[in-house]
Parts: structure tokens; sequence; C-alpha cells
């Protein structure tokens, strides 16, 4: 018996360290894609390896080319919708729509795609079933496939979905199902950088200067907003409460607020209640007591509140938790 206890022992810690870089390899495929431990191996390793070059790159696939129809028309469908979910890194259910070969190697549940038959193929189902189906694709409130788009699939798997036919071979395939750009939903609004300039005149000159004197410390929120975010945390005890009322011909413009760790105190309760469009507010670890709290009532788009470290009691929370838009104390 004890022979016996020490031959399983060994063999168990050889199987189990075995396992690990095995798991670790698998791990890798499903997180980063199959090519993970080879997709930036230097050529000379590569080549020493047997590995060719072919390997790591869908787009060189032996089959589906540009002079195909599947490269022509079918693959430019799935990468315009189904990339997202279905890609080289990101695969859900195992299914990968990159090349005519990934495709049809199919999902961890199968084939997706019967050559020949598009009504029994389960990738042309998911795509022609009701919107609002569970198992309608693409998910997530992607942009369908066009009736057009669809019928070029359809057609294609009718004729045989081959990855190697002639761009013209599939007769009837609608010409007008173009290609669908990958960020073809994808769009970023024109920055006015005059209309801009012309809102912030008014307060650019006091911000500037306050710019000038707490470095790092006021940003405008955004690259067209007007709005102002204030962070003096990393100040600590340097800024006090005449530095706050220095702020005063910008005070209400800004919307978020943090004065953690600073030297604060309810003599800045009157600048903090002038902030009438502050959304955030933090004032942790600062010297302010139940009155800078009572002073905070008209407030009405404050959403976050932090007073964790302070001197206050449980007494001035009434005042604040009738805020309108507080979701945060």
């Amino acid at each position: 018996s004890g022979r016996r206890l020490d031959f399983i022992y060994p063999l168990g810690l050889v199987v189990a360290v075995g396992l690990v870089p095995y798991t670790g390899y698998r791990g890798g495929q499903l997180s980063l894609g199959e090519n993970h431990l080879t997709e930036f191996m230097p050529g000379g390793l590569r080549s020493w390896l047997g590995i060719s070059a072919q390997e790591n790159n869908p787009s060189t696939s032996s089959n589906g080319g540009p002079g195909t129809f599947y490269g022509a028309r079918v693959q430019p469908l799935f990468t315009g919708h189904c990339i997202s979910c279905h890609g080289q890194d990101k695969h859900k259910s195992n299914l990968r729509l990159v090349t005519y070969d990934a495709l049809m190697r199919g999902s961890k549940h199968g084939a997706v795609v019967k050559p020949g038959d598009a009504k029994g193929s389960e990738l042309f189902r998911r795509i022609t079933l009701p919107p609002n189906h569970d198992d309608f694709m693409p998910k997530d409130g992607k942009r369908p496939l066009s009736t057009d788009e669809v019928k070029v699939i359809e057609l294609w798997i009718s004729a045989g979905a081959s990855g190697t036919q002639p761009v013209d071979a599939v007769r009837g395939a609608p010409t007008n199902a173009a290609p669908t750009p990958v960020a073809a939903d994808v769009s970023f609004e024109e920055l006015d950088v005059a209309a801009v300039e012309k809102r912030r005149a008014p307060l650019a000159p006091a911000v500037a200067q306050l710019q000038k004197r707490f470095p790092g410390v006021l940003e405008y929120e955004s690259r067209g907003s007007v709005d102002l975010v204030l962070n003096v945390s990393l100040m600590g005890a340097r800024f006090g409460d005449e530095d706050l009322a220095a702020l005063k011909p910008i005070i209400e413009q800004i919307v978020i607020a943090d004065f953690s760790g600073t030297a604060l105190t309810d003599r800045s309760a009157g600048s903090i209640a002038a902030m009438k469009r502050l959304r955030v507010l933090r004032l942790m670890r600062t010297k302010i007591t139940d009155a800078t709290l009572q002073a905070l009532g008209g407030l009405d788009h404050l959403e976050s509140l932090n007073v964790f470290g302070t001197a206050v009691t449980p007494a001035a929370l009434g005042v604040v938790v009738r805020l309108p838009k507080l979701r945060h104390l």
C-alpha cells in the first residue's frame, strides 16, 4: 500500500505540472486568439520551427481571396456586421468570421454553414430570425444585415459555399449589397473651435490667470465645454479658504470639485454653496463640520457627495439627502 502511494504521488505531480502549460495555452487561445504564441514571433525563429507566415495572417487564407465571390461579396459583410463579436481576438462561442477557413470550422456547437443548404445552415437561420428573437444575429443593437445582404449570403450558401468560386460565379446576387465598412456606424462630431472660443471668452482671462496661479488643478471638462473641473487634492494643506475665495470669478462654472485633504474649513461654505451647477463634490479629510453641509441645500444638480474623514455628523445629512439629483453619499 505504501509503495503504491509512493508511486501515485510523483505520477500525479508530473500530470499536474504538465497540465499547467497546457491549460495556460488553451486559455490564451480563448482570450487572445489561436496564434497568440506565434503572432509576434521573429521571422527567423518562425522559419526554424517550420511555421509559415501565412498561418499567422488571416488575410492570406488559402481560400476566400479578393478575387473570389466569398472574398469580394461575403467576407466584407461579416467584417462590417459580425467581427466585433466573432473576430480573431474576441470570438463568442469560439466562432471566428475573419476568414473562409475559420467560418467553415464553425463554432463550439458545430458547423454553422451547410454547403448547398442555406435554410439548414445555422448562420443563415440566425440572421433571418425576427430581430427580437434571442438567437437573432447580430445582437446588442448592432445594425442587422439588409435584405440584399442576407440574399447574398443565401445564394452563396445555396451555390455550395465555396471559397474559390470566381467573383461572378453566383448568379442573381444583388449588386447593391455593398461591403459595409467596419466603422460604418462610427461618427465624430466636428468641433467648431471658433464657437467654443466665443462661448469661453467671458471666462477665459480669469481661467488663464487661475491656471497660472494653481497649475494643473483647473481644466475645462471637455474640448467643447465651458464647464470647469477643479481638483486641488494634490495641493493638500497648501490649499485653504483664501485660495478658494480667489476662484470667485469662475465659481459658477465648476461642475466637479475635489477638495480632498485640503485645509478648507466652514469659512468656505458660502463659496461651495455658490457652485450652483456642481455635480460632484469631494470633501474627504477636510476640516468642515455640519455647518458646511447645512449650506448646500441649493445645489440642485449635485449627484455625488463625499465627506468621509470629516467632523460631519448624521444630524446634518438631512439637508443633503433631500437634494433632487443626489445618488451617492
